[in-house]
């Protein structure tokens, strides 16, 4: 039982080192979210920080429009996040151990 408990302790120590390595990559991830056929741009990372807005010239002269295509860039932008941020969690989560000696 002692054995189990030090390997349980060492997994869970590996575990951990895996899901801060996977939260850095997943930090420094860009992803894209677009609206209008490209001409709103909203450029994300994992941690759902806007990085960039790129907007094309042709919509500065209609604010209603352009609110609505930022609106739709920015809710695309934190679909794909999520979408990124989920299967790293899947992929992490096969790694991990099954630990049947602590039911």
């Amino acid at each position: 039982m002692h054995d189990d408990l030090e390997n349980f302790l060492k997994q869970a120590t590996r575990i951990q080192d895996q899901m801060k390595k996977t939260n850095n990559k997943l930090v420094q991830q860009e992803v894209t979210g677009v609206a209008g056929g490209g001409m709103i741009k909203i450029t994300m990372n994992g941690r759902h920080d806007v990085l960039r807005v790129d907007i094309s010239d042709e919509l500065m002269d209609d604010r209603e429009i352009l609110e609505d295509m930022v609106a739709g860039a920015i809710n695309d932008a934190v679909r794909k996040v999520d979408k990124v941020n989920e299967a790293a969690i899947e992929d992490l989560a096969v790694g991990m151990p099954s630990f049947d000696f602590l039911k």
